[in-house]
């Protein structure tokens, strides 16, 4: 570490329980308007990579689209937040290249050009680091539930301690099957 105590405040901000899913939406609100003014307007949407000269203009606007509001979804309710930030990162990592190649132009266009670009290459390494995050901070999720089970044939009540691992991503569902496979087997 760095040797520097973070401060009270900063501290409890990053604890405070709405502090990650805010910072998620912030992240992807951009591209959630983006895919969902694309499919109010799909014309437009059309015309956009028409003029970017990308083929087939409309297929390339259904698939700007799904990779828009699929990735955003996928940030947003904390599943596969990997997939999610991937597909975004790698789509803005497109766009930076191809909308904004400021080695194609000079003068003023030349500068405004760097400074979305490098924009661009700040939104990829943010979609790297909740991807990271919440796979730390999955890798660290363990669950421990106590229950007590009783035989009817003794007066003796058993007290038992299952720990889980679960990982966020997979979902809750996903953790039945270790929940409930020690409550049946202990009947």
């Amino acid at each position: 570490m760095n040797g520097q105590v973070t401060p009270q405040f900063v501290q409890a901000i990053l604890e405070w329980q709405w502090t990650w899913p805010i910072a998620r939406f912030a992240l992807v609100v951009y591209y959630l308007v983006s895919g969902l003014s694309k499919i109010a307007n799909f014309r437009a949407a059309i015309a956009e990579m028409a003029q970017a000269g990308l083929p087939a203009p409309a297929a390339m606007a259904l698939l700007t689209i799904f990779v828009e509001l699929t990735g955003s979804v996928l940030v947003l309710i904390d599943r596969w937040v990997w997939l999610g930030a991937g597909m975004l990162g790698v789509f803005t990592a497109i766009g930076a290249v191809t909308a904004h190649a400021f080695w194609k132009v000079s003068g003023r266009a030349r500068i405004e050009a760097i400074a979305v670009f490098l924009m661009h290459l700040g939104l990829i390494a943010a979609f790297v680091l909740c991807a990271l995050v919440t796979e730390r901070e999955g890798r660290a999720a363990s669950y421990s539930i106590e229950y007590e089970t009783s035989n009817p044939s003794s007066t003796k009540s058993t007290r038992r301690l299952v720990t889980i691992s679960w990982t966020r991503n997979s979902g809750f569902f996903w953790a039945m099957p270790a929940i409930a496979a020690p409550l049946l087997q202990s009947h």
